[in-house]
């Protein structure tokens, strides 16, 4: 099979419905009414057009916007960087920045231009909050707003915040160090916390309809969970350079006054924060990880095979024996959402006749696992009671690529694993924004550093896994996720972790692979875990091997505020986000 061009870097960013205008210019309208224009996903603002005056559309817009930035803008750096996907040996390695470091301004430079955009969505619908009766719109615009604005610091640092948004009164913002903008934006959960709850004791408060609210279709204690959630995030990232008096002070205001009607401070069991507006299998609809990723409407591959799986966390999950694997993993050569289950795999019995490329399933190690005949096979008998595991009859099922391999034919798409039904449904599935799983690990990090007493860390950490096994679709996720923590391995049975800090940034990697992406990038940056993330094999790689701690700003900045950006000299792998140790 021909090794096929490099997309150019516009793949990254393909799909992208947003046009690149400045940040700070209000979106006098979006979405002028969804059904009009038949394409939730395509947000298009229009500077020429009435302001919109009820932020239902709006809010809905910005909220898809949000899902499709996480996984179209974001994730494709973000992703590798984590340890979770490589990329297809089927396309040239050339010009390919996301292995070899070779990072130029203008690459991933959509995570800063469509942020901003996005954020000046929600700062529309936080003003048509301020009128009396929409303050729940209010208090969900401050809280997406400070989770477009954490993921900025996140990439970048410093960037305009104070004197952002500000439409035409101020067309070349300055900049705020990251650390300030933290800080107000830990303070800014907080009120939309308090703006919420004192709008639910009003009665005449408008209720975010589900067509608005494609979120929690209008249950306003799930949005209070999320922001006592996001702010613990916050938070947590602070944990290596933060003030431990600030930390505390904050703490002490959400378990004082972030409590839900419902009594809950955070998102719990079950509760995953996930957007759907109605995916579906239609042109400009579907869920943006398959678009992405997937298939298109009409079946059709068409570049969406880039991504796929790295060995290291294919290794990390067949190691533990971890069930998920089946989930997160898809076996080679099979279509986007194919589900083990579906394919009716036979066990592996030592008197059949197998040919090569059959599949079956055996039990190694304590959990089934599928390998695959890789040399005709007639049946020994008694005699032989497991396969030949040593890659002369049989070899395991999955098979993925070491990070930063050049493209070779056997590392290609078709005989490499893409992404398992448990992160890529299909065309209709929601987009995990914060998972109940990352709130139990949030929550075991805070309790294992001393911040939270209402449980035990080690309970959260095992609630932890058994909410990410709840989510992939693990039959009887109970029962398999106990098993799993009760291993006996280091990073997966509590007991038998001697860092408990590190177990709990591992097991929270392992639950958000492929569905936050940038939550894993971050932690390792904050952590160093996981400590033996592979150095790129790219033989064009830049740098100490590892990957960059940050992004550079990007060349839509100098070119339209250069006054602002151009006092900073950025080395991706020195220059840190002030969060880092």
């Amino acid at each position: 099979m021909p090794i096929l061009p490099l997309p150019s870097d516009d793949h990254y960013e393909k799909n992208i419905h947003m046009k690149k205008i400045r940040q700070n210019i209000i979106a006098l309208s979006l979405l002028a009414t969804l059904a009009s224009c038949g394409n939730f996903l395509d947000i298009n603002n229009n500077p020429n057009a009435p302001a919109v005056t009820v932020p239902d559309p709006v809010l809905a817009g910005a909220l898809v916007e949000t899902a499709r930035s996480m996984t179209q803008d974001v994730s494709p750096f973000a992703a590798p960087w984590a340890g979770y996907w490589s990329f297809s040996g089927t396309y040239s390695s050339a010009g390919a920045v996301g292995e070899n470091y070779k990072l130029q301004n203008a690459n991933y430079q959509n995570v800063w231009n469509n942020t901003y955009l996005n954020l000046s969505n929600y700062n529309l619908v936080e003003k048509a909050g301020a009128t009396k009766g929409y303050e729940y719109y209010k208090g969900i615009a401050m809280i997406m707003k400070a989770y477009d604005f954490h993921t900025l610091v996140d990439c970048y640092n410093d960037i305009p915040y104070s004197k952002a948004l500000l439409g035409f009164q101020n067309l070349n913002p300055t900049y705020d160090d990251g650390a300030s903008v933290y800080t107000d934006l830990i303070a800014k959960l907080g009120e939309a916390v308090a703006v919420i709850k004192a709008a639910q004791a009003v009665t005449t408060t408008k209720v975010v309809p589900p067509t608005a609210d494609v979120m929690f279709k209008g249950n306003m204690d799930q949005w209070i969970h999320l922001a006592n959630t996001m702010r613990l995030k916050l938070l947590v990232r602070l944990s290596q350079k933060g003030s431990a008096a600030d930390i505390a002070a904050a703490i002490t205001d959400i378990t004082t006054n972030g409590a839900a009607s419902d009594g809950n401070l955070f998102l719990g069991a079950g509760e995953d924060a996930q957007i759907n507006p109605g995916y579906q299998k239609a042109n400009g609809l579907q869920n943006p990880l398959w678009e992405f990723s997937g298939l298109g409407v009409g079946n059709d591959v068409g570049g969406r095979d880039y991504f796929r799986d790295s060995d290291y966390s294919l290794q990390f999950f067949k190691n533990n024996n971890d069930a998920r694997l089946d989930y997160i993993f898809r076996l080679p050569g099979k279509d986007p959402g194919t589900t083990l289950a579906s394919l009716n795999l036979s066990t592996w019995s030592n008197t059949a006749a197998y040919t090569v490329g059959t599949l079956v399933l055996y039990n190694n190690g304590g959990s089934t696992k599928v390998y695959k005949c890789i040399k005709a096979y007639t049946g020994v008998g008694a005699a032989q009671t497991t396969p030949d595991l040593d890659a002369t009859d049989w070899t395991f099922g999955y098979f993925a690529i070491p990070w930063g391999t050049p493209p070779t034919t056997n590392l290609v798409s078709g005989v490499t694993s893409g992404f398992g039904s448990g992160v890529m449904g299909g065309p209709g599935s929601p987009v995990t924004f914060l998972s109940a799983a990352e709130s139990m690990f949030l929550q075991a990090e805070a309790t294992q550093r001393g911040w939270l007493t209402a449980s035990t860390a080690q309970t959260l950490f095992q609630n932890g896994i058994k909410e990410s096994f709840r989510l992939l679709g693990v039959p009887n996720y109970a029962t398999a996720a106990a098993a799993y923590y009760s291993n006996g391995k280091t990073n997966c049975d509590w007991t038998a972790s001697a860092n408990k800090i590190q177990a709990i940034i591992v097991q929270k990697w392992a639950a958000n692979h492929t569905i936050d992406n940038m939550e894993a990038y971050s932690d390792w940056r904050r952590t160093g875990y996981p400590n033996d993330l592979p150095n790129s094999l790219d033989p064009l790689r830049v740098g100490p091997g590892t990957p960059p701690v940050r992004l550079l700003y990007p060349q839509t900045e100098y070119n339209v505020n250069a006054g602002a950006v151009s006092g900073y000299t950025i080395d991706i792998f020195n220059s840190k986000i002030f969060w880092m140790p």
